[in-house]
């Protein structure tokens, strides 16, 4: 799958090209996921290395190579394309990494260490993710500290294809073009100045707020608050929430 969908993202693009569109492309891969699957090149590569502490699982390994062997495909497809100077390219991941895997020894360290928690919860290793951009007045190898998410996506391509009309007001994103057009400094302007996570469904129902440094994690079973300082305490094993009940 990892292949097919490069393959006809590569196909859409041409297409696109050869008729003078602008377009968006979004690709929503499989991998890397439970359904664990890779070429037996890379799986070979994997299992003659020895096992990692974090991540030690060969098929894991593998499928994470071919998917990352596939975003190199597409990147050299853009660039043959000659669109490299007028397009951008946002690589991200939906949610945290899961904190076990189907498969493998027992983990001995966390997955997401020094993150707390994974995939489903609300603490760091849960909505912290990969989230790369690249593109157009985008300095090399430039990192920010300004928090982002997906949500963030829309007003920040509305502004850079120049969209002059006013959003509505029922986002919650906010445009982050001035961040990675400066070197990763600047704000992002959002109709509310928190940034909200929640979970529920079929999992303990969780929620997180976060306004700046500090970040509120309700764990609705029982009514529990932490209120943690993510500039000092990434791992989340530092509650403030009774030395700081204003803030709570």
């Amino acid at each position: 799958l990892i292949f097919d969908l490069t393959n006809r993202a590569g196909e859409f693009m041409e297409k696109q090209v050869a008729n003078g569109n602008p377009f968006y492309l979004q690709i929503s891969h499989y991998a890397v996921h439970l359904g664990i699957t890779y070429t037996q090149k890379s799986l070979d590569k994997y299992k003659s290395l020895k096992p990692g502490e974090k991540h030690h699982i060969p098929e894991f390994a593998a499928m994470t190579e071919d998917l990352d062997q596939g975003i190199g495909i597409l990147l050299s497809k853009i660039e043959e394309l000659g669109l490299l100077e007028n397009t951008y390219i946002i690589f991200m991941s939906d949610n945290g990494g899961r904190s076990s895997q189907p498969i493998g020894n027992q983990q001995t360290v966390a997955r997401n260490y020094p993150l707390r928690n994974g995939k489903g919860s609300m603490y760091e290793g849960g909505i912290r993710v990969p989230f790369i951009v690249a593109g157009p007045n985008v300095k090399k190898n430039s990192y920010t500290h300004v928090p982002v998410t997906g949500m963030d996506i829309l007003p920040t391509l509305a502004e850079l294809a120049g969209y002059k009309e006013k959003l509505p007001e029922v986002l919650d994103g906010g445009s982050f073009a001035s961040v990675i057009n400066n070197n990763g400094k600047g704000k992002v302007e959002r109709n509310l100045p928190y940034l909200i996570f929640h979970h529920a469904v079929d999992r303990k129902a969780q929620s997180a707020i976060r306004e700046e440094n500090y970040k509120l994690v309700k764990t609705w079973k029982g009514n529990q608050l932490e209120l943690f300082d993510l500039s000092k305490d990434v791992g989340e094993e530092n509650n403030l929430a009774e030395s700081l009940p204003e803030k709570v």
